[in-house]
């Protein structure tokens, strides 16, 4: 059962991974694009009025992504919680990236302080 349980875990923590990445990919270009709009209204020589839909419209969907990049963090937790819930708890998955707790710069920052 502990071998099922494992493959299981990660099938869920890679599709969890590629989620993180592909949402962090969208708010970065979403960025860019925001940027690219105003550079490109100037370099055409445009009024400031030209493109101010568009970037109304990529600011809100900035917020979504943004929104949705907290809620993929939250569900991460959460399956963290189900990992160790099942008896996985020292199973490390995550390619070695680092995880801080929350709080855990606050904790830093306070200690290098004291």
């Amino acid at each position: 059962m502990r071998k099922e349980r494992v493959a299981a875990t990660e099938l869920v923590a890679t599709q969890l991974f590629a989620a993180e990445q592909a949402v962090d990919v969208a708010l970065a270009e979403l960025s860019r694009l925001q940027a690219a709009i105003p550079k490109a209204r100037m370099m055409a020589k445009l009024s400031a009025y030209a493109g101010q839909d568009a970037l109304d419209d990529i600011a809100e969907a900035i917020v979504a992504i943004t929104r949705t990049r907290r809620l993929t963090i939250e569900a991460h937790t959460h399956l963290d919680e189900l990992k160790t819930s099942i008896g996985l708890r020292e199973l490390a998955l995550g390619g070695g990236m680092l995880k801080p707790l929350k709080g855990a710069l606050l904790s830093v920052v306070e200690s290098e302080a004291a």
